[in-house]
Parts: structure tokens; sequence; C-alpha cells
């Protein structure tokens, strides 16, 4: 695929966009296009994770390493060619989320290009998307076909919405497992609309759907691990991530908690690993103990938690990571309420620090309540964004420190759509437009 065709592909998925005359939206649509062709010329780039879905490791879920493969068996090599295509998904998914929100609200010209170019900043700013070999390139443009349809759903009940949102969950959820906070999501949102609409079937027809959708992928990432590895089980993964932040917690004289040779010994060596690295929750300055996790998180995972399960744990990988979960939750239960008031700092910056979450909170209280008594699309908008962003948020926390690569899905699309609601607010426009 050449650098020209490639450009002219992105040029006209953009080009049938709603934000107005070609005069107003001519610096707009050139800076994506020379954005676009800027990343085309780079050609793609690898980050230290890419090795692991190049490779097929089992480690990671089967999606991208299998568009991966697509891709290499279509172009010879990961080079230009799926950088156009991860280029194009995104462009289109962009483009269909704004269209959605212009086709349900008042969305200005300017606002709609704001949002657009917001949303498209992750493909050349910070995370690279658009040319770096990750689960990005896939998650974020399904995320944002997801949320259309979702919007859909929430103002027609169409089964092709339905059908839309569920086949999107199940490729996020096969691509990165961070994205299973959309059943239960999903399952609020089938109870809410059976509590407004008392349509008791289709609740239960639509409920049996999720549930088989559910199993559907729990099978295919089953088969994926066969096809791999010679087993059904999935390579274990849970224990060896939740039990950072307990370790990060700890002292050693939370020894005493275990009776076990090979945890006692896995715990006494991690230990003094930790305190001669500075890599527990007294380190660093103490001021700002959240960017010190970060900062040691992958240290404390890598090189000392990894060599260490290694030396002193069960070599076999499904027991080693039942011994880790072990460890973690007894640490955990012993330091609860430091472990507790971690997490819920962590929820807090993940919502933009204290001020910011602290009117978010007051905003959604009080749309949940006017809802209630009220319901209408634009509240059930925002309370939608509101609970995936903390479905997201809270899944996240409580294995990894909470970076911008994992928040952007959902914190990108709720802060586009407070723009629109602050903006209306500020100009006395009406939200919602009263035909879609």
């Amino acid at each position: 695929m050449t650098y020209l065709s490639s450009f002219f592909e992105i040029f006209f998925m953009i080009k049938t966009s709603i934000f107005g005359n070609r005069r107003s939206t001519l610096f707009f649509y050139s800076t994506i296009l020379l954005i676009s062709l800027y990343l085309l010329i780079q050609g793609a780039a690898l980050a230290p994770d890419s090795g692991g879905y190049i490779h097929m490791s089992p480690g990671r879920s089967l999606l991208y390493p299998l568009f991966l493969k697509i891709n290499q068996w279509i172009f010879g090599d990961l080079g230009y060619g799926i950088v156009a295509i991860q280029l194009i998904l995104g462009v289109f998914s962009i483009d269909r989320f704004v269209k959605t929100l212009g086709r349900f609200f008042y969305v200005t010209p300017f606002i709609a290009g704001a949002i657009f170019f917001f949303c498209f900043v992750p493909y050349f700013i910070f995370h690279g998307i658009g040319n770096h070999i990750l689960t990005e390139a896939l998650c974020y443009p399904f995320f944002f076909l997801l949320l259309s349809f979702l919007l859909k759903f929430l103002k027609e009940k169409t089964m092709t919405s339905f059908v839309g949102i569920i086949s999107l969950a199940l490729l996020l959820t096969l691509t990165r497992s961070q994205f299973l906070f959309l059943w239960p999501a999903l399952l609020i949102l089938l109870f809410y609309m059976l509590y407004k609409h008392k349509e008791t079937q289709k609740f239960f027809a639509r409920l049996i759907v999720v549930i088989v959708v559910i199993g559907a992928g729990n099978l295919a990432e089953r088969a994926y691990s066969y096809a791999l590895t010679g087993s059904f089980k999935m390579v274990p993964f849970v224990g060896y991530q939740f039990i950072i932040l307990p370790l990060h917690l700890s002292s050693p004289s939370d020894i005493d908690l275990f009776t076990d040779p090979q945890e006692r010994a896995f715990f006494k060596d991690i230990s003094e690993q930790i305190a001669k690295n500075d890599l527990s929750i007294g380190g660093g300055d103490g001021t700002r103990p959240l960017f010190h996790y970060e900062g040691i998180y992958n240290t404390l995972c890598y090189a000392n938690i990894g060599p260490a399960s290694g030396r002193h744990l069960s070599q076999d990988s499904y027991k080693q990571d039942a011994q880790l979960l072990s460890i973690g939750l007894k640490l955990a239960r012993r330091h609860i309420i430091q472990y507790v008031q971690f997490y819920v700092r962590t929820l807090i910056y993940g919502f933009g620090e204290y001020w910011t979450s602290f009117i978010l909170m007051i905003m959604t209280l009080c749309v949940f309540f006017k809802n209630l008594y009220r319901p209408t699309f634009e509240k059930e908008t925002f309370l939608m964004l509101v609970t995936l962003h903390l479905g997201n948020v809270m899944l996240v926390a409580l294995f990894e420190p909470l970076l911008t690569r994992f928040t952007i899905y959902t914190a990108i699309p709720l802060w586009s759509f407070l723009l629109i609601l602050i903006h209306n607010a500020f100009f006395g426009t009406k939200f919602e437009k009263q035909e879609a």
C-alpha cells in the first residue's frame, strides 16, 4: 500500500463528516491529513510490549496477535500497511462517534471539530496509537464504535444496536482483558432498561445473549491457549499483577503471616529487595506516593517478583500464580486500611485529582436523582459515560497504576460529552435534539 493511496483513503473517510462548511473546516481537515501522512511516513514503531504480540505469546489475548498475523500475510511485514489500517480504523470510529453525538445532541461545527481532534490526539501525541504495535490500535477505535452503538441503543432500543454492543464488547475483551468491566456495565444498562421500560421478556432475552457471548469469548480464549500451549487452561496472570500493590505496602515484619516454606522464602527474598531498591510505599520523597508507585511498578514486577518467584515458588505457572495471589491477599488483609486508602486515592486520581473528582461526584449524584424523577437522554448518556469510566478505573487500579494509556478509552469520551454540555449550557442552547 503506497503513501498516496493510504492518504486518500483517510481523506475520503473524513470528508463526509458533520463539521460544517469547507471554509470553516479546511484547517481542521488539513491538520488531520498531515498528521496521518506523517505517521504513514514514520512507519510501524515497536514498544516494549510489542514482541509479545508479534510472537503470539500465550500470556497475551488472542485478537491483536491474530490481527498482526493477518497483516503480515497480506503485506509481507508490519510496515506501512498496518499503520494505514490503524489510522483508517481510528478516523472512521471517531467520525462515527462524533456523528452519533451530532445526531442526538446539538453540536456546533466548532465543538464537533474540537471533539474529533481531542479524540484523535492519542494517535500522534503521548501514546502514538497510530503507528505503534500495541493493542490500543484496535481497542481505541473499537471502544468509540461501541459508544456509538450504546448511544443508539439508549435512544432507540434497536436489536441492531444491541448486537453491535455485544459484538464490540466481545472483540474488546478478546483484545485486552482490561475491558472485562464492560460486562457488568452492560448488565447495569440492561437492568436500567428493565426499570425504565418494564419489558421483562426483552430483558431476559438480552441477558441470555450476554451470558452466551461471555461464554463464547471464554471458549475462544481457551481454544487459542490450546493452539499455542496444548492446554485449554488460560495462562494465569492475576496473582502476578495483584500482588504488586500489597508488596509495595508491606513491611519485613509481615513475614509472620507465612507458614508455607515456599511463600516464606519468597517474601523474605522480595522484602529484602524492596528495602534495598527503595520500592516500598515509604520510598521516594514521600510526598507523591502514586507517582512513586507508578515509577517503581515495572521494576518491582519484572526485575524482582519474576525472578524471586522462579527461585522460591512452584515452577508450575498455574500453581505459582495461585501462590502469588495467596500472598497478595494475606498482605492486603494485613494492611487493609492502607490498601483501601491507596486504592481510593488512585480512583480519585483517575478522575482528575480531588477537586475535579468532587465536582464530578456531586454532578453525578444530582444527575442520577434528577434522572430518577425525570429521565432524559442527556442525563442517561452522562451517567453511562461516568459508569464506564468508573468501571474502567476500578478494575485497572486493582492491578496496575492508572497510566493514561489505560484510562483514555473512557476519559476522553466523558470529557468530550462534558464539553458539549458546558458549551450548550453557557450559550443557552438546548442539549437534546427532539428528533433523531
